[in-house]
């Protein structure tokens, strides 16, 4: 349980399981190798825009036409010399910020951006970064077993990284898979063995195909593998990810709107919990959630001006494989 004396609404999720589209609103967050280090965040919501302030021939302009070609509306930059860390400083005090990249090939600026989406206040932590690093597969593989974070995703490509950060931000069904999943402006040639693809998927790195010139996602996977040392599938698919934020902001909001001066009364109580219900049930309708249940809205123990909300909820899963048994009678 979340201990601060601040009013707010704070959250925090569990989850249990095997052990070891249209648009939506959600800003991209980059941060660019240039020629200065800025010391503010800039807005686009075009490429058209980043050329006219830094010109066609940035490596910004290049990767967030990329982005926006993929379904991205919009997208915040941050331009450093050398310290990619200082970049991400600066995104993550960015609320509307989904997803988080950078221009960078090296581990060690991905751990350094998995390590500030990990320490995100309450209002920012609600993300992911999607990488991309070449490479051989046992390279990658590497790379991605040192991330082994449910909030970080590494491909095989930089180019990649940026397209399915668009196709993200541009699918409003948090529980939609990205199986197949076209990448527009991944010019780069993906043959790999039956052996290889399930080596990177097990390892925690997305897979891509080059299919008639296509380029397209096999599987989209977190980089999360391991728990205490111990192999865990629990975050394998970024679909949970997605949808366990997309349920917990729903949530967050509703209560925010309706009750942000509220008495901790046992009839206040009862309405948070038939909100919390009501959140819960569209979601399900909607096919983002399974199931839900066991919600509750009381008093804590050990302050009395604490609403504990309680809840569980099952995301709903992707259709990854289609298993056919025929039975032939000759």
């Amino acid at each position: 349980m979340t201990s601060t004396l601040i009013p707010g609404i704070y959250t925090s999720y569990e989850l249990s399981g095997v052990r070891y589209t249209g648009k939506k609103a959600g800003t991209a967050g980059f941060v660019w190798k240039g020629t200065e280090t800025e010391t503010q965040v800039s807005r686009f919501t075009g490429a058209n825009q980043i050329a006219a302030v830094y010109g066609t021939d940035s490596s910004v302009y290049k990767t967030s036409s990329v982005l926006f070609a993929n379904g991205a509306s919009c997208v915040k930059t941050v331009q450093v010399i050398d310290d990619y860390s200082n970049g991400f400083e600066l995104l993550m005090k960015e609320e509307d910020v989904a997803v988080m990249l950078c221009d960078s090939e090296d581990s060690a600026d991905f751990e350094s951006m998995r390590d500030h989406i990990l320490n995100g206040g309450e209002n920012f932590k609600y993300r992911i970064g999607v990488c991309g690093a070449g490479g051989e597969v046992a390279d990658m593989c590497d790379a991605a077993k040192t991330l082994n974070c449910e909030r970080m995703v590494l491909l095989p490509d930089l180019n990649a990284a940026f397209a399915l950060a668009g196709v993200i931000l541009g699918t409003s069904d948090p529980s939609l898979p990205y199986n197949g999943a076209e990448l527009s402006g991944v010019e780069a040639d993906f043959t790999y063995t039956d052996e290889e693809v399930n080596l990177l998927l097990e390892s925690g790195v997305t897979p891509l195909r080059t299919v008639g010139g296509i380029c397209e996602v096999i599987r989209c996977v977190t980089t999360k593998t391991e728990t205490d040392d111990m192999y865990d599938t629990t975050w394998r698919d970024v679909n949970t990810v997605l949808v366990t934020d997309y349920v917990i902001l729903q949530i967050r909001s509703v209560l925010k709107s309706m009750f942000t001066r509220a008495k901790n009364t046992e009839r206040t109580r009862g309405a948070v919990r038939t909100q919390v219900v009501i959140s819960l049930e569209r979601m399900a309708e909607m096919g983002i959630i399974e199931s839900y249940g066991n919600v509750t809205a009381e008093k804590s123990g050990n302050d009395p001006s604490v609403c504990q909300v309680n809840f569980e909820f099952t995301p709903a899963g992707g259709m990854h494989s289609i298993v056919i048994a025929a039975g032939i009678t000759v």
